[in-house]
């Protein structure tokens, strides 16, 4: 993998106290909330674009420098979710950038250095299992996200470059509590925009270098090769095992699996 510019990108974990989860997943409520409000046809661009495409129609609004944004790791059963955000130098293309899940792991990493390259500003931020545990994994995932974007637009005033003009994210679903430029909504945004689509490798490619040293840490579960997605051999090992330190309690199969073992196997 190539190296990560340090100036550019730092992994951002959530520390959400224990005692403000409460009154934080109140808040979240009514942000996700808001966000369903959205005019879908002010905010959602049109299905079926072109790789590329959606960038054209941006500019068509006036919207010319864009941070993209999208997440990788929700529906696995331990771990992480991991999100990225990512402001592309005008007129970027980049050929075989594309939803990151549709890409081989060597293709991805093949991508990063020419993504690193490209990249105005990126940050990727991510939400501890505990988190998503507290908060359920919508509300992390898109707290991931917020501080993502919120990361880059710092980045950018830092170094006294332009800001983006519009926030750009992959789903149906705008970013609650980001109110520093419009928001737009791409369905499968990864294989219809650059920005959206750098994102996605970012956040898939960090994603899965930490469930690669998870499978050190945790031998037995084979995290190394699900990524903690919930495989008939990761239930297995579950039923076995017993849940370890990285799964998400909150997640059924998690929660019906037996306690964990008492023993030296971590």
């Amino acid at each position: 993998m190539a190296a990560t510019p340090q100036v550019l990108v730092g992994l951002c974990p959530c520390r959400a106290p224990a005692d403000s989860v409460t009154l934080a997943a109140m808040a979240w409520n009514q942000a996700l909330s808001d966000a369903r409000r959205l005019d879908p046809l002010g905010t959602r661009l049109p299905a079926g674009l072109r790789p590329g495409e959606a960038e054209e129609r941006l500019a068509t609004e006036g919207f010319r420098l864009i941070c993209g944004a999208d997440e990788a790791g929700r529906g696995p059963l331990a771990g992480s979710v991991v999100a990225a955000a990512v402001v592309l130098a005008e007129g970027f293309e980049l050929s075989g950038l594309r939803d990151s899940k549709k890409l081989t792991a060597q293709a991805r990493e093949a991508l990063l250095p020419r993504i690193y390259k490209a990249a105005l500003a990126f940050s990727i931020c991510e939400s501890s299992p505990s988190h998503i545990d507290q908060m359920g994994i919508l509300h992390a995932s898109m707290d991931a996200m917020r501080r993502a974007a919120l990361d880059v637009w710092q980045q950018l005033r830092e170094k006294g470059l332009s800001l983006p003009d519009v926030l750009v994210v992959d789903g149906s679903l705008g970013v609650p509590g980001f109110a520093l430029a419009p928001q737009r909504l791409v369905v499968k945004g990864d294989d219809r925009c650059w920005a959206i689509a750098a994102a996605s490798v970012l956040a898939k490619t960090t994603r899965d270098a930490q469930m690669l040293r998870a499978d050190k840490e945790f031998p037995g579960y084979g995290f190394a090769d699900h990524k903690g997605y919930g495989t008939a051999a990761h239930l297995l090992a579950l039923r076995e095992r017993g849940p370890c330190p990285l799964h998400r309690q909150s997640f059924s199969p998690v929660a019906q699996a037996r306690p964990p073992i008492q023993s030296s196997l971590w």
